[in-house]
This record gives structure tokens, C-alpha cells and sequence, in this order.
């Protein structure tokens, strides 16, 4: 299957190339305003969670 794709031509393969960038662009951009979009309590909370003794089982 992968030999079928890869002989088939460039326009295959550069649309591909775009197709991963673009998946890879939208990743990042909603992974960052995911992070941005969360409180300041809510980070300060889950960044203290490892250190908190009271969670340890």
C-alpha cells in the first residue's frame, strides 16, 4: 500500500506534507488556547497536587 502511494506521484505526497501540517497547526493551537483559557487558581491548584501529602495513598 505505502509503494502504491509513494509512486504515484508527487501531488500524493505534497498533499500529505500539507495534511500533517495543518493537523499539526490545529493541535497546537487548540492544545494553547486550552492552556491559556484556564484560570489562575486552577493551574496553582493542579501545580501543587504532587506536592500535597494529604493525596498520598
Amino acid at each position: 500500500m505505502y509503494k502504491y502511494i509513494l509512486a504515484s506521484g508527487e501531488q500524493s505526497i505534497n498533499w500529505m506534507a500539507i495534511f500533517s501540517l495543518i493537523t499539526f497547526f490545529l493541535m497546537f493551537t487548540i492544545s494553547a488556547i486550552a492552556i491559556w483559557g484556564k484560570s489562575k487558581a486552577y493551574v496553582e491548584h493542579m501545580a501543587e497536587l504532587p506536592l500535597d501529602e494529604e493525596n498520598i495513598k
